[in-house]
Order: C-alpha cells, then sequence, then structure tokens
C-alpha cells in the first residue's frame, strides 16, 4: 500500500508539473511610442521583412528608441522596455484620391523588453498602409503583424493579429493586439 500511495504522488507530480508548462493562448495587446529619424529615400536595406520595395519608388523611416508599453488591463503580447522600428513606405504604390491617399508599409519591430522578470526578445513583421488625413490631424496606420520565427524569440510567444495607430510627422504610436500563444 505504501508502494502505491508513492507511485499515486509523483504521478500527480509530474501531472502538475506538466500543466506548469502548459502552452496557453490568449488575446494579447501591446503598444509601441517613439519618435523617428528623418527618413532616407530607398527601401529599409538589410532590415529583414522592412527591407523590400515592390515599386521601386520607397522611403524608409527608422524609430530607433521605441518604447514598447502594456495596455491596461489586458494581457501583454511581451513586457515593458524598447524597440528598433524600422518602415518601408512604397510611395509607388500610393493610392490618391477623394483629397486623401495611403501608402502600402513593409516593417519591422525588433522589441527588447523584460516579461515576469526575464529577458525577452521578438521581431514582429508589420505590413498594412499608412493613410493621409481627409478630416482629421492624424496619419493613421492600419494593418497587421505576425511574430518572427527567425530569429528565434527569447522568452516570447507565437501568433499574429492587428496593428493600428498614428504616424503624425515624427512621432509614431501604435497598438497591437492578437491571438498570441506562449
Amino acid at each position: 500500500m505504501k508502494r502505491f500511495a508513492t507511485g499515486l504522488t509523483v504521478l500527480l507530480f509530474v501531472l502538475g508539473a506538466t500543466q506548469a508548462r502548459a502552452v496557453t493562448s490568449a488575446i494579447r495587446y501591446a503598444t509601441i511610442t517613439g519618435t523617428a529619424n528623418s527618413p532616407t529615400g530607398s527601401e529599409c536595406t538589410g532590415e529583414g521583412y522592412a527591407g523590400q520595395c515592390p515599386s521601386g519608388s520607397c522611403t524608409c523611416v527608422e524609430i530607433p528608441s521605441a518604447v514598447v508599453g502594456k495596455v491596461s488591463g489586458q494581457f501583454g503580447i511581451d513586457g515593458t522596455g524598447t524597440a528598433v522600428v524600422f518602415l518601408t513606405f512604397d510611395n509607388g504604390s500610393r493610392t490618391v484620391g477623394g483629397g486623401g491617399d495611403c501608402t502600402p508599409f513593409f516593417g519591422i519591430a525588433s522589441l527588447t523588453t523584460t516579461r515576469n522578470g526575464k529577458a525577452s526578445s521578438e521581431t514582429l513583421n508589420l505590413n498594412g498602409v499608412n493613410c493621409s488625413p481627409i478630416t482629421t490631424a492624424h496619419s493613421q496606420i492600419l494593418g497587421g503583424f505576425g511574430i518572427a520565427t527567425s530569429p528565434v524569440p527569447v522568452n516570447g510567444g507565437k501568433g499574429y493579429g492587428k496593428v493600428n495607430g498614428f504616424l503624425d510627422g515624427d512621432s509614431l504610436s501604435l497598438t497591437l493586439h492578437g491571438l498570441i500563444t506562449e
């Protein structure tokens, strides 16, 4: 009987340890804000997913010291910390009309954060459009993101989601949310 009780205790401990490491998926949020450097007259060469210019007429915008934050009351995609963001705007593919225009972009955000007391890093591939205002003062960004598998995230997750925000002059403000598995 003693052997049975010991075996049962070990089995329950192993099952509990397995559950502690269980993978979870949830809708998670993050913010990225920062100030852009002066744009350059080509794509963001050497910057992974941001290093493409389908039309041949592009502009690269770099946000070198962006701040990664949380959305109050929501699960975080990553911890808090910093990011380097590169956005290539494909000016040759811009749509014009109705008092405004929309320019497609390709980008990356390399996040370096602290999450649950541990150093974390992830690279997000971003794409979407930046639309100039018709009746507002904000130049809106709408699109999507996916967590890149290379470089491999450290203490990060897997997943994809939506990105929205504004690029006003040199000021960037993005909110990301999506289904992330950790």
